[in-house]
């Protein structure tokens, strides 16, 4: 296209050249000419809203209407963006008239979809919810674009159903919104086009829309004007029940039900019922509120054969668990089975919900020894899975191109086959988290009478056995740490007694005494970090003695960085003694302070790297776990 066309497309004057001589032949070549962008002159004019141009281009150049730029845009959509009512309506106007004339262009042009997939009518809609402003008032450029929208609808009522890529119609999009005039008028055009017929828009259904913005006034308006629309399911089968449902939107729900009550026992493509999303999302309301629409809940199982119970004790929802076990029905749901065999309990253990498995064991309905179809316990499991993330702190790692036994282990007791694909297999077999396997075992441990004390005794012979001599060579690094650790304490504690007994000796009030004091001060300072950094290391020196092999090994990397710790301060503090000794004489004491100092950056730069690359976050948080395990399990008992 050349620029002087492009800027007389621009400025839009009819008396201008090419416009002047349009009916002159073999003009049609400078108006088949495209921009950059693949924009025709009909584009251009378009998009700054010179009607007469447009209509003039229309009438003499018909094929230039249905003609898309690089974006699949056809001079309609980028008129539509603009807002601009005057030259969409001669845009369609001029379309209509087209077969008319000649066969050059589409008549369906108000149907066809640019490059994301929106219509005409999208693109205005999209335009329309761009222009809303921030303190909700409504600009003169909202009212232009919703007074086009409008007559876009009326035009091709049909394109309102048409879905763009993202999955959504003009009618999901006039919903968001929010304009509810809006919303009515398109629904009215609907209806009087198609009746009652069982027309339904592409995609997601207007209601769904409407219920995760929690609108119960839009929701109302799509339900009275097109109640069939409340049939239509989402991708996964969902309804409007079970989206409002899931988002907890209690009015939608009540609304629902009010209009079809039926609509609670419709499933999705995972046959889960609205009751049980609402148990998975942990919706405690609306959980009590469908609770009340059937009388046996055991009849409502999923395609896995799991009722609402089972839902909530694999989703963690513990409110919602405690909710379901206080209603008389609870009896028929807590020991009941799924097609693998699980209980709820099962389904909360494999998870590491321990929350979940210590209200389930309190209630003295559960049978907690029945087993699953793999010949487990809820308890073995738990058992199981705390070996296995012990077995992986002892061993760093999981040998490359093994497959992990925790996962295997867990989707096989939760029925996920090999024939599943491994992306799925992999998201669904998901192990707990080694805090939340412990919790699970000590709780579970507790609440069960088993002794957890024997249970990890087992577990610790089991590993002897593996890993023999591995075990001997902890051992010898903990007898030799704790000599250093012993030896530390003792020079530190001898140290205090002696520089108290000189810093008591000086009584002079002089000024080199006064920084004498001070100096001293520092030094009890350092001195006393190094003293109990030793003690800690040695008192928990003495622990791994008694302890698990691979906590010991645990514990053997942390005593390390503590007695590392202990050094650095007891070469601070002796820095700090023998620049009290020398005061007297400033050469010396500035070539010792040199000294200390370069060893002193020596050893920090050795020492720090340690300090930071500690132990993997599981080893160094396995001993504190530990303690929460037998804490754990002494206030259970107490509770008892």
């Amino acid at each position: 296209m050349d620029p002087a066309h492009f800027q007389a497309a621009v400025r839009g004057d009819v008396n201008e050249f090419p416009f002047c001589d349009i009916d002159k032949p073999g003009i049609s070549t400078i108006f088949n000419k495209l921009s950059p962008l693949g924009n025709s002159m009909l584009h251009v004019a378009a998009s700054y809203n010179h009607k007469e141009i447009v209509e003039l281009m229309a009438r003499n150049f018909p094929g230039l209407v249905s003609k898309t730029n690089n974006q699949e845009d056809t001079a309609l959509h980028v008129a539509a963006r603009t807002g601009n009512l005057e030259t969409v309506a001669t845009i369609v106007y001029c379309a209509k008239q087209i077969p008319t004339i000649t066969s050059e262009a589409d008549p369906s042009l108000l149907r066809m979809k640019n490059s994301k997939g929106n219509t005409a009518l999208h693109d205005a809609l999209l335009s329309l919810l761009a222009s809303r402003d921030i303190d909700g008032t409504t600009s003169d450029k909202s009212l232009d674009l919703a007074a086009l929208t409008l007559h876009l609808a009326s035009q091709e009522p049909e394109v309102l159903y048409y879905q763009n890529k993202e999955g959504k119609s003009p009618l999901c999009l006039a919903v968001e919104f929010g304009r509810e005039d809006i919303l009515d008028y398109l629904l009215t055009v609907t209806a009087e086009v198609h009746g009652s017929d069982d027309r339904m828009p592409e995609g997601e259904s207007p209601a769904h829309v409407a219920v995760k913005q929690k609108r119960l006034d839009l929701l109302k308006i799509i339900i009275q004007k097109k109640p069939e629309l409340q049939r239509l399911r989402d991708e996964k089968g969902n309804t409007p029940l079970h989206c409002a449902s899931s988002v907890g939107f209690i009015e939608g729900v009540r609304y629902l039900l009010e209009v079809n009550n039926d609509s609670v026992l419709e499933r999705n493509e995972k046959g889960l019922y609205p009751l049980h999303v609402a148990c998975k999302s942990g919706q405690v309301e609306i959980s009590k509120k469908l609770l009340t629409k059937w009388a046996d809940p055991t009849e409502l199982l999923c395609n896995r054969g799991r009722n609402i119970l089972h839902v909530a004790a694999k989703s963690g929802k513990q409110h919602v668990v405690t909710c379901i076990m206080e209603e008389s029905i609870s009896d028929k749901l807590i020991n009941q089975m799924d097609n693998y065999g699980n209980t709820p309990l099962h389904l909360a253990v494999l998870r590491g919900h321990y929350y979940v498995v210590e209200i389930l064991l309190r209630d003295n309905r559960l049978i907690s020894t029945f087993k699953n179809n793999e010949g487990l316990t809820a308890y073995d499991i738990a058992a199981n899975q705390s070996e296995i993330l012990g077995t992986e702190f002892s061993e760093n790692q999981i040998t490359p191109g093994k497959k992990n036994v925790a996962d295997h282990e867990s989707s096989k007791a939760a029925g996920y086959t090999e024939k599943q694909p491994t992306k799925a297999h992999s998201k669904k077999s998901k192990t707990p988290h080694t805090f939340e396997a412990i919790m699970t075992l000590s709780i579970f441990a507790c609440r069960s009478r088993r002794s957890l004390m024997n249970h990890c005794v087992s577990v610790e012979k089991r590993r002897l056995k593996r890993d023999g001599g591995r075990n001997e060579e902890v051992k010898k690094r903990i007898n030799n740490l704790l000599v250093v650790a012993t030896v530390i304490v003792g020079a530190a504690f001898a140290a205090s007694i002696q520089m108290a007994s000189a810093g008591g000796n000086a009584n002079e009030k002089n000024s080199t005494n006064a920084i004498a004091n001070d100096s001293l001060r520092w030094f009890h300072i350092y001195d006393t970090i190094a003293m109990h950094t030793s003690i800690v290391a040695a008192f928990l020196l003495c622990c791994a003695q008694l302890v698990a092999g691979y906590i010991a090994s645990s514990i053997v990397h942390l005593v390390f960085r503590l007695l590392g710790i202990s050094l650095y301060m007891t070469c601070v503090a002796f820095t700090i003694t023998t620049g009290i000794a020398v005061r007297s004489n400033e050469t010396y004491s500035e070539i010792i302070f040199v000294i200390h100092l370069i060893f002193i950056f020596v050893q920090s730069f050795v020492l720090i790297p340690f300090l930071l690359v500690s132990v993997k976050l599981k080893e160094g948080s396995i001993l504190l776990l530990y303690y929460v395990y037998f804490l754990c399990d002494f206030h259970f008992n107490r509770r008892k």
